[in-house]
């Protein structure tokens, strides 16, 4: 019966790996030529810059650093300006909101007062309709009234006074005084006179 004796032998192991030992060796081989044409590119185009351009690239590097820095500092002043602004316009916008809140209110309580005068107004228009009317019908009352009163006077009157113008013919005009007819030779506006004629 046989035993497996594992080889451990250099060379065995060479031989087993020499494959990977050559990729290896290709990859670092091909690694370091593009390394050093790269270097080589590098160096050759750096020696053309001489140190005057790199002082004039460094002055108009540090140039526009300054500039950008400048305008960012203008970008930072507009920007904590502008939050300000929008700081300030937000109150305002509070207050305006309030204050129109407040002008609705107004508005409604004004119109609910306005609806209730309307209808304050609507009955008191219907009650001065209703006094009109009655004030109409007084009035019309108080026409015939006073037409028949003048009528009554001047009948009376035309009794009194005629029989009182066979003693003074001189009569002409009545006025009443005291519910009381007078008789008068002459025309007088303060007592109101009026003529009469016993014809």
């Amino acid at each position: 019966m046989g035993y497996w004796i594992p080889q451990t032998s250099f060379r065995w192991f060479f031989k087993k790996y020499l494959s990977v030992i050559i990729a290896i060796a290709a990859l670092a081989v091909v690694v370091g030529s593009v390394s050093g044409y790269a270097t080589y590119i590098l160096s050759t185009a750096s020696s053309n810059i001489t140190t005057k351009d790199c002082i004039q690239v460094s002055a108009q590097l540090s140039a526009e650093l300054d500039i950008c820095k400048s305008n960012l500092e203008m970008l930072s002043e507009f920007a904590n300006g502008t939050q300000d602004k929008l700081v300030v316009c937000d109150l305002n916008k509070l207050e305006l909101e309030e204050e129109i809140s407040e002008y609705k209110n107004q508005i409604e309580r004004l119109r609910s007062d306005l609806t209730s005068c309307e209808f304050d107004i609507s009955n008191w228009m219907a009650q001065v309709d209703k006094l009109m009317s009655e004030v109409n019908e007084l009035e019309s009352k108080l026409a015939a009234a006073q037409e028949e009163y003048d009528s009554l006077s001047a009948n009376s009157a035309k009794s009194i006074c005629c029989a009182q113008k066979i003693y003074n013919p001189n009569l002409k005009y009545y006025y009443v005084e005291s519910n009381t007819i007078k008789c008068t030779t002459e025309a007088n506006d303060e007592l109101g006179t009026k003529e009469f004629s016993c014809f």
